[in-house]
């Protein structure tokens, strides 16, 4: 692989320099309040340089929840590649591993929900993916007993949506409320109770046989 040259590292020094100025906005004002003049003038830019870098805020957004869903297929195929965990184990440490990444992210939380009907192709692609592979998973825990036979993508959908819900509840109440109590609630509320389920079609199944 080609080493980049210093020009090249110089541009991608920038183009992170924009990136965090605008994270930082974003979270102090709102995405709707920040103008794409007020990053530039973060960054220690011109407006112009600036659209070298950017088609606008919305690009930026973009690019700043890429980066977050790729750390977050980073850490999946990392869980993925654990031995001895089953499914409904995987899809469960996966949860508690993206509230501790977007733990640190917590200002920008109600950010990603509130635009993601505005995210570009790119972003709304990979999170389709990203709802597949859930998809995939839940199926995989009805596959080895530890979930009943229901509608996985409805599934997965209402699991995404809880996740998110939580996550912009909790990231408008501040420090009192812990990203990491999440997994622990949709386990409690959802998971726990579609186990619950299956055990008492099988305990009905045993005492009919």
């Amino acid at each position: 692989m080609t080493e980049p040259t210093r020009r090249e590292r110089e541009w991608g020094r920038r183009h992170e320099e924009i990136l965090s100025a605008a994270a930082r906005l974003f979270a102090e004002h709102g995405f709707a309040a920040t103008t794409v003049q007020m990053i530039a003038e973060a960054a220690d830019f011109s407006v112009g340089y600036l659209y070298r870098h950017f088609d606008g805020k919305q690009a930026i957004l973009d690019e700043m929840t890429l980066q977050e869903v790729q750390r977050f297929e980073t850490v999946v195929d990392s869980v993925a590649a654990r031995p001895g965990l089953s499914p409904l184990q995987r899809y469960r440490l996966q949860l508690s591993e993206a509230c501790r990444l977007l733990g640190e992210r917590k200002s920008l939380v109600r950010i990603f929900f509130e635009q993601e009907p505005n995210l570009g192709r790119a972003v709304r692609m990979r999170l389709k993916k990203s709802r597949e592979r859930d998809i995939r998973l839940l199926e995989e825990a009805f596959a080895a007993g530890e979930l009943p036979l229901v509608d996985f993508q409805s599934l997965a959908v209402l699991l995404d949506g809880v996740f998110w819900q939580l996550m912009v509840e909790f990231s408008r109440t501040g420090a009192a409320l812990d990203f990491t109590r999440i997994p622990d609630l949709i386990d409690e509320f959802v998971l726990t109770p579609l186990q619950g389920r299956l055990e008492e079609r099988i305990t009905k199944e045993g005492t009919t046989t």
